[in-house]
């Protein structure tokens, strides 16, 4: 079942989402509207998972049979076949944590989850405090944890099936549309079949094809297979509500005399620039043989893209000029995965103002547009996306080394030697709300905050068993086991990262004050410690110091390397937009890196302390 951070499940991690096929084109669609009537039923219920060998009870059945073949004989599915089975065998270590925890109770410990809460709360804005009650509401601004949006309204027009980890282009391209034209709506999160997880039957009686996205029209029932197919339904509710005294004047996506550019755009099928620059995408993002000539195939398809934008540049930065259209709405998805892809991959700079001047103009006024940048992700949740949807993979190469490594420095692993956040910023995200550091971590800690168990708990799993069947999907472990021990020290441990996003930012200071102002002056504890990180120090010495493995003396350098495990599980599976907007994802991979190397550092330390132990030990004898 996915672990959701906007449901009670929990942390929704890069592992299980929704998706079209996951045949060798992930995003291909099937056009189909059908009429079911009104008796749907509203709820979706989770399904088992299994890898159907006859294609039996899997939507799309032979599809979804070639997806599954081709991705178990790829021999990177095969090492994770291997590994969760090395690990099966292996069990999993637990630690006793009693006396660390009797020494945490004594006034080592960081404030409760209640009093960060309070913290949180002294901190935010009034529009942040209203943000749940803007959810449960659909009222507010666009939010990917939003479960309705009524824009006033006092019932949605539309049922949207969308994938759980707003990753699939075909469905982000309808929930920009209906966010831009105030189309009241409800949602359904569908998992992706590549990540491990199957699609309920309630689904499948909607949609055979399993693909994603899905709407359902709550006026009259039909249901609307292919998301070009919901974007004309948008239309029409906008012409039916002006014909009925509804708002007057509102845009159409297809402005009626503009139907021949938008054709050779986006409408003409294979032909249309939309979808050859996706298949130039496809070859340059997966290709081997000739990487020189598909990155110059793909460029040259960008020129045209920059010639298309730059014939209407004098009446407006969009493809229509200054209509907002269905030709910005198809295009954008995909771009923004070119640009994400083929940094990491590739290395390669789309926003070259020398060279696509007019493009870099178009997505720099999509970014001001909140209908996108609600939906928008991150290079690094693409990076990780991605390669599971395509059974081809991604080639990638040297030229791209040095982004991946800024791309991956937060998420990728604590190995690293330093500990402080890296200065790069991804581009793209200078009109988000949460631009600003403070306003990012705020965010950040109010997820964690809202969600903190279930956080913990799936945290735990970095320290459990791996699942079987293994999933495709590299950071895709729906079925492993938790490791209850650990729950204790994670939650610790993690009301540290969160007790220092809340915390001035400065590499040092007096954090004192700060505490004892929003705690009504509270003395003792983590609130008198020189700064949050100083504390967190402390917090893993002591760790280290007192645990003890079950059954043997010492082992405290492995509960502080396991609870380390932990935090890195959490960080790998930070997902944007799903779980967090990428300046708040950015503050809390810091955070959970700088915690998880400051428990490595303490584990190393103790390692140290006991081999020279030991080696005198054994001198004397």
């Amino acid at each position: 079942m996915a672990i959701n951070i906007v449901s009670k499940v929990g942390l929704i991690c890069l592992i299980v989402a929704s998706s079209t096929t996951t045949t060798i084109n992930a995003f291909t669609t099937t056009s189909r509207v059908r009429d079911v009537g009104t008796h749907v039923k509203k709820n979706i219920s989770p399904s088992s998972t299994a890898l159907y060998l006859d294609g039996k009870g899997m939507a799309g059945g032979s599809q979804h049979l070639l997806g599954d073949v081709l991705r178990s004989l790829q021999p990177r599915y095969i090492a994770r076949v291997a590994d969760a089975v090395r690990g099966k065998s292996k069990g999993m270590e637990t630690f006793n944590t009693d006396q660390w925890m009797m020494n945490e109770n004594e006034g080592n410990a960081p404030p409760s989850w209640e009093e960060l809460s309070k913290m949180l709360h002294g901190a935010q804005t009034p529009l942040e405090r209203q943000f749940r009650s803007n959810l449960d509401q659909g009222a507010g601004s666009p939010s990917p944890l939003a479960s309705k949006r009524l824009f006033g309204q006092p019932e949605p027009k539309i049922r949207l099936y969308r994938d759980s980890a707003a990753w699939c282009p075909y469905c982000q391209k309808v929930w920009i549309a209906l966010e831009e034209k105030n189309i009241p709506y409800e949602i359904v999160r569908v998992d992706m079949t590549c990540y491990g997880a199957g699609k309920p039957v309630e689904f499948l009686q909607l949609q055979p094809s399993g693909n994603l996205p899905c709407a359902l029209s709550l006026e009259d029932g039909k249901v609307y297979s292919e998301s070009d197919d919901i974007l004309d339904l948008i239309d029409t509710i906008i012409m039916k509500n002006e014909e009925e005294g509804g708002k007057k004047g509102q845009t159409l996506l297809r402005p009626k005399d503009m139907e021949e550019r938008i054709k050779e755009l986006c409408d003409d099928g294979r032909n249309s620039l939309e979808r050859r620059l996706y298949s130039r995408w496809m070859w340059y993002l997966t290709g081997v043989r000739k990487p020189a000539e598909y990155k110059q195939i793909y460029e040259e398809h960008l020129d045209e893209v920059e010639e298309a934008l730059a014939s209407t540049a004098s009446d407006g930065p969009f493809f229509l000029g200054k209509h907002f259209s269905i030709v910005d709405i198809r295009f954008i998805p995909f771009v923004e995965r070119q640009e994400a892809s083929l940094a990491y991959f590739k290395g390669f700079v789309l926003r070259d103002a020398t060279r696509w001047p007019n493009l870099i103009n178009w997505m720099e006024a999509m970014e001001q547009r909140e209908s996108y940048y609600s939906t928008k992700s991150d290079w690094y949740t693409h990076s990780r996306a991605l390669p599971p949807q395509l059974a081809a993979g991604c080639s990638d190469e040297a030229s791209g080394e040095k982004m991946r490594t800024q791309i991956d420095s937060s998420p990728a692993g604590s190995s690293l030697v330093s500990s402080e956040p890296g200065e790069w910023f991804e581009p793209g995200w200078e009109q988000h709300p949460s631009y600003d550091a403070a306003t990012a971590r705020r965010e950040a800690a109010e997820r964690i905050i809202h969600n903190n168990q279930n956080i913990v708990s799936f945290a735990s799993r970095g320290a459990g068993i791996p699942g079987l069947p293994a999933s495709s999907a590299p950071l895709a472990d729906p079925r492993s086991t938790t490791n209850a021990s650990l729950k204790h020290p994670i939650d610790v441990f993690l009301r540290f990262v969160v007790m220092s996003m809340l915390s001035n930012k400065e590499k040092s200071g007096n954090t004192q004050s700060f505490f004892q102002n929003l705690m009504g002056g509270k003395e003792g504890g983590a609130s008198t410690a020189t700064s949050a990180r100083e504390a967190m120090m402390t917090a893993a010495q002591g760790l280290v110091a007192t645990i003890a493995l079950e059954g043997e003396l010492g082992g405290g350098d492995r509960a502080a390397e396991a609870v380390a495990d932990c935090l890195d599980y959490i960080r790998a599976r930070i997902g944007t937009p799903r779980d967090m907007s990428y300046p708040a994802a950015r503050e809390f991979r810091n955070e959970l890196l700088h915690c998880a190397s400051t428990l490595r550092r303490s584990a190393s330390t103790e390692a140290s302390s006991v081999q020279e132990e030991f080696a005198v030990t054994s001198s004397v004898q």
